[in-house]
């Protein structure tokens, strides 16, 4: 696995680019980033995006199809808890509208970790 701690990103003075806090890829391709937030500014599932966003960047090389894609995993660790459900994690998943059993799988995952959210609620509501 190769781990980069503050991978910067920000190399562009018009668009705002991520820091990624550690970014990583295993042996089998996956991209992952781990970030801590602190403080809660109401804009994770944003913030979330545009991080995944500059993932996107590696994961398909030009030669690739994109069935060759490679996964893409964001975890935000959080000392608060952002839907206030006291659950340990959230994670955040597509689905079609209207259709919440059909599941969209497009290579991404994204998780909010509540470090102060009770395990034991984990189970599904």
């Amino acid at each position: 696995m190769t781990v980069k701690h503050e991978a910067d990103e920000k190399k562009n003075a018009v668009y705002h680019g991520p820091r990624f806090d550690v970014y990583a890829e295993d042996e089998r391709g996956t991209i992952y980033d781990l970030e801590m937030q602190s403080q809660n500014h109401h804009d994770i599932e944003r913030r979330m995006a545009i991080y995944q966003g500059k993932l996107e960047n590696q994961a398909l090389y030009a030669d690739q199809s994109f069935s060759e894609r490679h996964q893409t995993v964001i975890l935000f660790l959080c000392d608060h808890d952002v839907y206030n459900l006291n659950r340990s994690y959230y994670k955040l998943i597509p689905q079609l509208e209207g259709y919440p059993e059909i599941l969209i799988d497009n290579g991404e995952t994204n998780v909010i970790v509540n470090l102060k959210g009770d395990a034991s609620k984990q189970g599904r509501p």
